[in-house]
């Protein structure tokens, strides 16, 4: 949850507004460079029953903070407050960013431990970690996008089906890659 903004003045949750009523929880997840007037990174509304828990989340540079409405749980079980390294960031427009894990990310193999990469590692932190994370296809071609942390590595992931750019769905392995 990367790059988002609460616009209204009375906006809570730039990257995440949880109204639980049940609890739940959320593991693995990043929640970065978001804004918001309360909560920038996740506000919890605590008039709608039990807070969720939080396990192995990364919150970081959230404005004006990373948690509202919860008591942050950076520190304990697993969640860190650390600049999770994407591959690229450097444009205007968010969707454009490569949120793909840099190679010295300290969210490689940092996320609960139970919950493994496609490899067997620990799975790391975010949206390219986790037993499934060699399936994501964003552009419906039937080749899904590289899943390891660093750079597409051209000489190995075209054998492996990976898609160098899985948002166009006109290139993939084979036709660009």
């Amino acid at each position: 949850v990367v790059g988002n903004v609460a616009s209204s003045a009375y906006a809570e949750g730039g990257g995440v507004a949880l109204r639980f009523g049940q609890g739940g929880s959320l593991t693995n997840v990043v929640v970065a460079d978001n804004q918001a007037s309360l909560g920038g990174g996740v506000f919890v509304d605590s008039n709608w029953g039990t807070a969720p828990s939080f396990v192995s989340c990364d919150a970081w540079d959230n404005s004006p903070d990373d948690y509202a409405g919860v008591t942050d749980p950076t520190g304990s079980d697993g969640n860190l407050n650390l600049d999770p390294q994407f591959l690229d960031v450097s444009s205007a427009d968010p969707t454009d960013w490569d949120l793909h894990l840099a190679l010295g990310s300290p969210l490689i193999d940092s996320g609960e431990t139970t919950v493994v990469d496609p490899d067997g590692s620990i799975s790391d932190v975010g949206a390219w970690g986790g037993h499934v994370a060699d399936l994501w296809d964003q552009d419906g071609d039937g080749f899904p996008s590289w899943w390891h942390p660093g750079p597409y590595e051209a000489t190995v992931d075209p054998g492996l089906g990976w898609d160098c750019d899985d948002t166009d769905p006109d290139v993939f392995p084979g036709s660009g890659c």
